[in-house]
């Protein structure tokens, strides 16, 4: 059974109000360097890049493996 002079019986958002006047203001601060932004920010460009590069990267690692491997017979 819920106490009718509580404040939350009646209404939530006065009680709500009321915890927060009680408890005071809490605020929380994130501060990231402008390094740590731009690596990450480094990082995903540099991955964006090898998505749509990876077809490109795949044909040139095969050519430099035939080449490599070639080489000797050529010799």
């Amino acid at each position: 059974m819920e106490d009718p002079t509580s404040p939350v019986a009646s209404d939530p958002v006065s009680a709500w109000l009321e915890l927060d006047q009680e408890l005071g203001p809490f605020r929380h601060e994130i501060h990231i360097p402008f390094i740590t932004f731009s690596k990450v920010f480094a990082a995903i460009l540099i991955a964006a890049a090898a998505y749509r590069l990876w077809p490109l990267l795949l044909l040139v690692f095969l050519a430099i493996l035939l080449a490599v491997t070639l080489n000797s017979l050529v010799l």
